[in-house]
């Protein structure tokens, strides 16, 4: 009798447990579609969730617009995503472990952007790439809306 109330919580647990995971990606698939969000919120939402799951919420994330500040660290021509130009950036806070690669056709823009120089963007999250195996630190791949 034991084994079997053991076996029937457990059995239960587990349920409830997948419902809750289903719940949550359903809630977070929905309200990502057409959003905004600044990328400082978007490192504070991927750091929240346990590193199981974040290649999963970032894969959820990928097609909205993000926005920010960042700090040039390379130009460079490369094709990529239809557009010509590649910008590589850092978040401007200190603490986060995350690289941006900005793709941009503004021949303008790209050529105004020097190493070490501080601008804002907002463009399109194409791709998330986990840079190690504990999960916090990412490449984000973003076409700038021109």
């Amino acid at each position: 009798m034991k084994h079997r109330t053991f076996y029937i919580r457990g059995v239960g647990t587990l349920l409830c447990f997948a419902l809750t995971i289903c719940n949550i990606f359903s809630n977070e698939s929905e309200n990502s579609q057409n959003a905004s969000i600044a990328t400082n919120n978007l490192f504070a939402d991927i750091i929240s969730k346990d590193p199981v799951v974040r290649d999963h919420y970032v894969e959820i994330k990928e097609g909205i617009v993000v926005y920010g500040k960042a700090i040039c660290k390379n130009t460079s021509t490369y094709l990529r995503y239809d557009r010509q130009f590649r910008i590589i950036a850092s978040p401007i806070e200190d603490n986060v472990n995350f690289i941006y690669y900005l793709f941009t056709n503004n021949k303008k823009f790209f050529r105004r952007l020097k190493t070490g120089s501080v601008f804002e963007f907002k463009g399109k999250l194409m791709i998330a790439t986990s840079i190690n195996l504990s999960k916090d630190a990412y490449i984000l791949d973003i076409v700038l809306e021109e």
